[in-house]
């Protein structure tokens, strides 16, 4: 079965962020989206229902695996003992209550898991949820912060290296007191010491901070200090199991070396979330400066919206008043009416393709007139595009290309269309917007500008979209370029 659609979306915007699909929607959020279509994925809280299923799927296979072979052991001894059936029954439902409570508490827990996810995400409704949503970049940098990290905390602190050196000073004492319990001793602290990093990465895994206000704050030295002592302890153990000790002719005691790795691959396996955390926040900077610096670009191309385009316009229109004064008057509206739509497209973030094409039929009705009966234009827009939200200046923008770099240059007549439309063919349906063109086409124009337009669209798409919009261009035929836009459709309800 199929994800809903804005589920799919949801899998692929949080992947940019190294959210891996299936913590957004693990492999049964589809079997619980055919029962409940609308149910928002886990990080979003889901329905009861999701996590009563998901507490199903928990209990099951175990319960039923016990429940067979227990099944088979009574049908063996059924004859020898005829009583026992009721015994049996009893166990199984003492199975069944056991794997009940542990599918419940594991239900629990990955809701509440994906709670704190989502909070530390700062994710918005499901409701309010799009695709161009990008996490808090100040949160993110928050949450790289070593007190965040229990084990992580530890690293390069001073009071933890003195209580280290404090732990291996008394192993020493223990050794030279008692060398034959030595090994004993080590492999007690060892233990006690793996305990307590399952402690401080289960507090690191449920969002937990230290408990200090700041960093070194006075609430964490009791953790400093214990964890400080207990890793010199162990690394003295280990360094007497594995060799000093034997070296004296004690017999090797490996355990002590086993729980002393079991603790390393739990700090190594803090330190690699630390780190993965630490990029995330870095990927989401430099996105972030990236959409700034696009959105410097496009404040400079809304300052210096086609100055050429509407000079020409004027000047034209200075013309056409002396000798035509009704064909001035409809390229007064129609400059009128490109001026009123380019300003209120540059005070917003987004527009609706519907204000776009408007924006779009006013710039070519004033081509229109000063090209003459040489330029055809084709409008096309699907009602059910209409209101789909854009960044503004984009189609108008590869409107723009079209026109100055292809049908200008281009002697004789020349076509334009620009079609809008919602594209469900694929797994999930896009906003398909083109602007084709039967220009001089690819490398014949000597003079097609420097391509920051087409750039700068790049890297707006990017900033809102991330990877889940692009733009292509095309031959068209028989001559020509085919521009086309391919963005995520967004929930309008």
């Amino acid at each position: 079965m199929q994800l809903p659609d804005k589920v799919q979306t949801a899998a692929q915007v949080l992947q940019q962020f190294d959210m891996r699909p299936e913590r957004v929607a693990p492999f049964h959020t589809d079997s619980s989206c055919a029962f409940a279509r609308g149910t928002p994925p886990p990080l979003w809280g889901a329905s009861t229902g999701y996590w009563d299923f998901h507490a199903w799927l928990t209990e099951c296979p175990g319960a039923l695996s016990v429940m067979a072979v227990g099944y088979m052991a009574w049908r063996e001894h059924a004859a020898d003992a005829p009583g026992r059936w009721t015994l049996a029954f009893l166990w199984q439902a003492v199975i069944w209550t056991a794997a009940g409570i542990f599918g419940w508490a594991d239900a629990c827990e990955k809701r509440r898991s994906a709670a704190r996810e989502a909070a530390v995400l700062e994710l918005p409704s499901w409701e309010h949820f799009h695709a161009g949503w990008r996490p808090s970049l100040q949160n993110l940098r928050h949450r790289t912060e070593p007190y965040h990290y229990w084990l992580r905390s530890l690293w390069n602190d001073a009071l933890v290296h003195r209580a280290g050196a404090f732990g291996l000073l008394s192993f020493v004492g223990v050794v030279i007191l008692s060398s034959t319990k030595a090994g004993s001793y080590g492999e007690g602290i060892a233990i006690a010491y793996v305990a307590l990093t399952v402690v401080g990465f289960t507090r690191t895994h449920r969002r937990k901070p230290l408990p200090a206000g700041t960093f070194g704050g006075e609430h964490a030295v009791g953790w400093r200090v214990a964890n400080g002592f207990w890793i010199g302890s162990v690394v003295a153990a280990t360094v007497w199991e594995a060799g000093v000790g034997q070296l004296l002719g004690y017999p090797p005691g490996y355990n002590t070396v086993y729980f002393a790795l079991a603790a390393a691959a739990i700090h190594v396996s803090e330190w690699i979330s630390f780190a993965q955390q630490r990029d995330l926040a870095l990927r989401v900077e430099r996105a972030e400066q990236n959409r700034q610096l696009a959105e410097v670009r496009l404040q400079v191309l809304k300052s210096q919206i086609e100055p050429h385009f509407i000079f020409n316009t004027l000047a034209h229109l200075k013309t056409l008043i002396k000798t035509n004064p009704l064909s001035a008057e409809d390229m007064a509206d129609e400059l009128s009416d490109f001026l009123r739509a380019s300003l209120k497209a540059l005070r917003e973030e987004r527009v609706t393709v519907a204000q776009e094409f408007e924006l779009v039929r006013a710039y070519l009705a004033l081509a229109g007139l000063r090209m003459g009966q040489r330029l055809h234009i084709e409008l096309e827009l699907q009602s059910e595009a209409a209101k789909q939200p854009i960044p503004p200046l984009i189609v108008h923008t590869l409107v723009e290309n079209a026109i100055k770099h292809g049908i200008e240059p281009k002697v004789g007549d020349g076509s334009i269309r620009v079609h809008a439309r919602i594209d469900d063919s694929g797994s999930s349906p896009v906003l398909a917007i083109q602007v084709k063109d039967d220009d001089v086409g690819f490398g014949e124009n000597q003079s097609c500008g420097t391509g920051l337009g087409l750039a700068n669209i790049r890297e707006r798409l990017a900033s809102a979209y991330g990877t889940a919009a692009s733009l292509t261009l095309a031959a068209n035929t028989p001559a020509g370029v085919i521009a086309t836009l391919r963005l995520p459709v967004q929930n309008q309800s």
